[in-house]
């Protein structure tokens, strides 16, 4: 880790592994001049990506190459901070829109095969190794401006630095080490809520699984995979992904307003397009009018955000305060995370459980008979179960209200002439032309097919 500091590369975890794999070829945990060659030649045929990182960028880059006259070979330059975004998560743009700004301009470039050299180095597009270096001098743009949260409360021999001393690190390594506990805490300041969960997945998958204290390039690869998941845990984001991608119909990269009402009510929201448009002005920082994944994901943490915010309202007026109770945690990082957090620390006793379910307008389900309470996140949970219970409810309604289903039902079996349960295609014909949606050409007719298909895959899906 040091020696990779020391020769301009920052050292995550996943990247170091990959390179060892290929370096390392006795096993012995040590590296010879020639393996140390063979390493850094393995790291930097990637800019210090992982393969799995690599993959995620060239799918990136070729959707957005799509968009200019050689798809898969060269990305517009003028979509070079949009693509670098969905890399890094959505934080990313302060840093990459003056990136491409100065990029455009030729600023400090020399001539390359994305410039041209007519008029002065004006950058018209890059192709994706060159794309792979401006993700590589992104990351290392946002580790910079990672060092203030860093060693605002970083411990070096016993003493946190002065203000003088983090001025002074601004050009050199930084040193010290940063508690979990603080590690919360900046967590915090960047408006999030660490769940308990959701940090002990971050800590496995950047290999740091004793909890001790963090340096700084420690602290930088979990900042980078936290914020790039948005504080969701993995599978979640997965999930997030596939319901996206499913919405996309046009597989542009983007879902457009209504799409974006059919996603929510497939998650068994009920919103109007005027919620959505709200919606929009809210994450659609590049003034799309429609929302990238990237996009999606914020607007996705901003609503939990709001859902934790109400569960630990609820939370906190039922359950005992920490002055009432003795916490004994299984682990090191649970205990971080309550001791960092002081509002989410207590314990909710079961007599007063159903209570607090009840506040958050869910139905308490069956618990366990021997479990006497439990803590903030133990009781979001909870929360989050009855949610999704509530989502397959909702799901099957398509978003409607129960008194619109009803004259769905009725409006069904009226054009439903032989009582069969199911509309043919004469049926189907009356529905058409009584609404107006009976179409006219082969291309409506191949749209209207699709929409048909579309329910009917919804219709399965929701069961």
């Amino acid at each position: 880790r040091d020696l990779r500091v020391d020769v301009g590369y920052i050292p995550l975890h996943a990247s170091i592994q990959e390179a060892l794999a290929v370096a390392d070829t006795n096993g012995s945990g040590q590296l010879g001049f020639e393996e140390l060659t063979a390493f850094l030649t393995a790291y930097r045929r990637a800019e210090g990506f992982s393969h799995e990182e690599a993959a995620q960028c060239r799918g990136i880059f070729d959707c957005f190459s799509k968009r200019g006259s050689a798809a898969g070979e060269l990305l517009p330059i003028e979509q070079l901070s949009d693509a670098l975004v969905q890399v890094f998560g959505l934080y990313a743009r302060e840093v990459t829109q003056p990136l491409m700004e100065s990029v455009q301009s030729g600023e400090d470039l020399y001539d390359t095969a994305y410039t041209s050299s007519q008029g002065g180095a004006i950058v018209e597009s890059v192709n994706f190794a060159e794309f792979l270096i401006f993700a590589r001098k992104t990351r290392e743009a946002i580790r910079k401006k990672m060092r203030g949260p860093f060693l605002k409360f970083a411990v070096k021999q016993g003493k946190t630095f002065s203000r003088t001393s983090v001025l002074a690190t601004e050009n050199s390594r930084v040193e010290g080490t940063i508690s979990v506990n603080s590690l919360i805490k900046v967590l915090k300041d960047m408006d999030y809520t660490p769940l308990k969960d959701n940090v002990a997945e971050v800590f496995q998958d950047v290999g740091w699984l004793n909890y001790r204290d963090l340096d700084f390039n420690q602290f930088f690869d979990f900042i980078l995979v936290y914020r790039r998941r948005e504080g969701f845990r993995r599978e979640a984001v997965a999930h997030m992904r596939r319901v996206f991608d499913s919405f996309d119909q046009d597989k542009s990269g983007e879902i457009n307003a209504l799409e974006l009402v059919e996603l929510f009510r497939h998650l068994g929201y009920r919103v109007s397009l005027d919620d959505v448009h709200g919606f929009l002005r809210e994450v659609d920082e590049n003034e799309s009018n429609c929302l990238d994944f990237r996009e999606y994901l914020r607007l996705m943490r901003l609503h939990r955000e709001v859902e934790l915010r109400n569960m630990l309202q609820i939370f906190q007026h039922h359950a005992d305060p920490p002055d009432k109770i003795q916490q004994r945690f299984a682990s090191v990082v649970i205990d971080a995370c309550a001791a960092a957090v002081d509002s989410t620390a207590g314990l909710l006793p079961r007599s007063r459980l159903a209570v607090a379910i009840e506040d958050l307008e869910h139905t308490p389900p069956d618990l366990p008979g021997n479990r006497q309470s439990w803590d903030y996140d133990g009781f979001v949970q909870i929360i989050d179960s009855c949610r999704w219970k509530l989502v397959a409810k909702e799901r099957k309604k398509a978003g409607f209200s129960d008194v619109r289903i009803e004259e769905l039902k009725v409006a069904f079996q009226r054009y439903d002439k032989d009582g069969s349960g199911d509309i043919d295609n004469y049926e189907l014909l009356s529905i058409l032309t009584d609404f107006g949606w009976q179409p006219r050409t082969r291309d409506e007719q191949a749209i209207l097919m699709k929409k048909l298909d579309m329910a009917k895959q919804r219709a399965r899906e929701a069961g």
